[in-house]
């Protein structure tokens, strides 16, 4: 028996029709909606949406859903979370020598308006400055030589200037990021620590 039709609403007004067999976050991707993301696994709080009314399986604590993980079969209403203060895209190396590095993009709309850049690659973490944007290829100058590691693909954080901001982060003593604000930085780190890397505030 096929499920019963439902709807997504969101705060906004928006109405989207529901699918069980999927997170709410592929459907609210897949419908266009700006969503921040970062661990995908429901640990790093970035996802987590206001649920305002309905269920969620698996039911939700405080009426915070972490949509990466959770789904419904039923109409729910959302509040989303606000815009992120930084985004982490999984890039393709196209080439890298010395501290220089050229890396594409994932296709999509992608917010690149941060003024600070962190290149992930081969276990560290290093600071960059962003040389040229060619449409989806960038051009970053990194703060040493870029471990590759023959890498095909490496990490590539965008951070917002956070007015007020007085924590840095650390990779191995060097600074890689500075000017957070608490909740930023304890946000960045703990999807950096997930993907491996020792970085501390």
């Amino acid at each position: 028996m096929a499920p019963e039709p439902f709807t997504i609403q969101l705060s906004d007004g928006r109405a989207l029709p529901g699918r069980a067999d999927h997170t709410l976050l592929r459907q609210l991707q897949d419908a266009g909606c700006s969503v921040p993301v970062a661990c995908s696994n429901g640990n790093c709080g970035r996802c987590f949406a206001t649920l305002l009314s309905g269920v969620t399986h698996p039911p939700s604590d405080r009426n915070k859903v972490p949509l990466c993980t959770h789904f419904a079969d039923a109409d729910i209403t959302l509040q989303l979370p606000q815009r992120a203060h930084w985004r982490c895209y999984s890039c393709e190396l196209i080439a890298a020598q010395g501290s220089e590095a050229v890396v594409r993009l994932p296709a999509g709309r992608l917010d690149v308006s941060g003024a600070q850049w962190l290149l992930v690659s081969g276990g560290r973490a290093y600071s960059a400055q962003l040389i040229a944007n060619d449409k989806r290829l960038l051009t970053l100058q990194a703060s040493l030589p870029i471990c590759t590691e023959n890498r095909a693909m490496v990490r590539l954080l965008n951070v917002d200037s956070q007015p007020g901001g007085r924590y840095q982060l650390r990779n191995e003593a060097q600074v890689v990021l500075c000017n957070l604000t608490a909740s930023v930085a304890r946000e960045i780190q703990i999807s950096l620590i997930q993907c491996g890397l020792n970085i501390t505030r």
